[in-house]
């Protein structure tokens, strides 16, 4: 978890779920921008379960913002040479 947060930034909130679990949450807006379909408002709440040990449980990614290239969250390239699918 500490590896997650050095790299995309602190969470906007942290909570705890029924079983006493973590939950970090980071929500995300990047206003309107124009799209072939009209204008969209983009927008997106990250939330990473974490276990006694900070391992990660669980992930859920609701909204419709995509991570661009620059950002912390898009997809590394690391992930291709250990073998991982993405």
């Amino acid at each position: 978890m500490n590896e997650l947060i050095i790299r995309v930034g602190a969470p906007s909130s942290v909570s705890a779920d029924m079983g006493g679990y973590r939950l970090y949450h980071w929500y995300e807006d990047r206003g309107a921008v124009y799209t072939y379909g009209g204008m969209v408002n983009l927008s997106c709440d990250r939330t990473i379960g974490v276990d006694d040990d900070d391992f990660i449980i669980s992930v859920d990614w609701r909204g419709n913002c995509i991570a661009p290239v620059d950002s912390p969250w898009a997809r590394s390239n690391d992930t291709q040479s250990t073998g991982v699918n993405q």
